[in-house]
């Protein structure tokens, strides 16, 4: 097998022991636990007036902080046992190589993280049901309720944004986010040990609530606190200085995940996988 069969291999034995995890279901749970009060209103207002709702509520849902922070910390608990040590990792580093196995762990966390967006999208999409609409546009339910401004829905992102792209825009908002978590925790087990990766990308998680709320005004904390990044309302359309822009925000997860992988796999290259506990 050729070294991106072995890559491609490593990665989907990772999305396998996933599937047969309650920890990615848990995390799904728990964000459409919170979902559910934003949705129940616009669930509501469907009902009363007897018209579907589209399926694009996620932008507008993940304006909420709460929800930001909920999140995180689902790609945390997914991502807690980083590097993925299993009773078979020794054996499968002598067939693969560890730099294979490396880069297979890193595909993982980029097809989990982009499962963990779908699986939001769906979860999103399930709670409005039976009220749903197929339609391309915003439609009627949401155009009202960004009119009233206070049910969670926002005229700025309808005016700003097709359906479409402010969907593509959070979607991929999450899955970048998730694989920078995944990244950190990993690069913080390597270097430390296993519980202290997760404590990390908990402070992470909470970090709109400590870099925003707590500071008493201010835009600083949308500068450096990454969860906050998932809500697309603070895109910062026309370069001012009052909230980040889109190439700001891309460039630091780029930037962040970079410099994970880098270190993480400095330190591979020279592990002791002996001296790991086994997951």
């Amino acid at each position: 097998m050729d070294a991106a069969g072995k890559i491609w291999k490593t990665a989907l034995n990772g999305i396998r022991r996933m599937a047969a995890s309650a920890r990615f279901y848990i995390a799904l749970l728990w964000c459409g636990a919170f979902m559910q009060q934003s949705v129940m209103v616009i669930r509501q207002f469907s009902a009363e007036n007897q018209v579907g709702c589209g399926i694009w509520v996620l932008p507008h849902l993940l304006d909420n902080m709460l929800l930001q922070i909920m999140i995180v910390l689902g790609s945390v608990l997914i991502f807690c046992d980083a590097p993925f040590i299993t009773a078979q990792t020794k054996d499968y580093l002598i067939r693969t190589g560890r730099k294979k196995w490396f880069w297979g762990q890193i595909g993982y966390i980029v097809m989990a993280s982009l499962l963990y967006a779908l699986g939001l999208l769906l979860v999103s999409i399930l709670l409005l049901f039976p009220h749903l609409e197929l339609s391309m546009e915003w439609g009627k339910v949401l155009n009202t309720l960004a009119e009233s401004g206070d049910k969670g829905v926002f005229k700025d992102i309808i005016q700003n944004y097709t359906p479409m792209t402010a969907m593509v825009l959070s979607l991929l908002a999450i899955s970048v986010n998730s694989v920078f978590i995944g990244t950190l925790v990993m690069a913080v087990n390597v270097y430390v040990q296993k519980s202290i990766g997760p404590t990390v990308g908990a402070v992470i998680a909470f970090s709109p609530y400590l870099l925003i709320r707590m500071a008493r005004g201010g835009n600083l904390g949308y500068f450096i606190s990454p969860p906050t990044w998932l809500g697309i309302r603070i895109y910062n359309r026309h370069n001012g200085m009052d909230s980040p822009t889109i190439g700001y925000i891309y460039g630091v997860w780029i930037l962040l995940i970079a410099f994970c992988i880098a270190v993480t796999y400095f330190k591979i290259k020279r592990f002791d996988f002996n001296r790991l506990p086994e997951a």
